[in-house]
């Protein structure tokens, strides 16, 4: 996918999740999760505006102990003020 559609596609993302989130059900933050080695989701929460959050980072308790995808890292953007 070409960088200007990806920037396109994530900005009409960022208005729905901006609308619906913190305009009708008024939430304080919202939260994205991922693996640490999936860098374009990564990239993607980067460019909405999120930011990585290390002190957050934990393990998915949906797989066991020692699962390569246990671990995940977490952004998150605030309300704006």
């Amino acid at each position: 996918m070409e960088r200007a559609t990806s920037d396109a596609l994530a900005a009409r993302f960022r208005e729905h999740w901006e609308r619906e989130g913190f305009d009708r059900l008024a939430l304080p933050e919202i939260v994205a999760f991922t693996v640490p080695e999936n860098r374009r989701s990564r990239a993607v929460m980067e460019r909405l505006g999120m930011r990585y959050s290390p002190a957050d980072d934990f393990d998915h308790p949906s797989f066991p102990e020692g699962h390569p995808l246990r671990g995940h890292v977490l952004y998150r953007i605030a309300r704006p003020v």
